[in-house]
């Protein structure tokens, strides 16, 4: 018998090791994050036009809006492009570097508001 844990009976000395959950729910939302999975959608040939004819017409400051595809799920980030890596085929808004690939819908906002302004002008 060990003098330190006295008369401890077998059941009680393992209740100590039991595992327990230190934040209530906490594996329950890591069962539905794992769950909820979006499948990537894959682009019409005419949809890779659009995406790619308004890439190529980005510049840093444009004002723009994207969803893209990031870690199973679609992400909408808007925001002024910050940085354009060509070599790379990549974007950065806020922080974040976006790949052209992920890239499922893009607005550049800085065309939209010449445009409407252009309309505004001419009326």
């Amino acid at each position: 018998m060990n003098r330190i844990l006295g008369n401890m009976d077998n059941v009680k000395r393992a209740k100590q090791f039991a595992p327990f959950a230190a934040l209530k729910g906490q594996e329950m939302e890591l069962a539905k994050k794992r769950e909820t999975v979006d499948e990537r959608i894959s682009l019409a040939e005419d949809e890779i036009e659009r995406v790619n004819g308004v890439l190529t017409n980005i510049k840093s400051g444009d004002e723009v809006r994207i969803i893209y595809y990031c870690k199973n799920a679609y992400v909408t980030v808007s925001g002024p492009v910050e940085k354009i890596f060509a070599y790379e085929s990549a974007l950065q808004i806020k922080g974040k570097k976006i790949m052209f690939k992920d890239i499922y819908r893009i607005e550049n906002r800085s065309i939209i508001e010449l445009e409407r302004s252009d309309i505004y002008e001419k009326y």
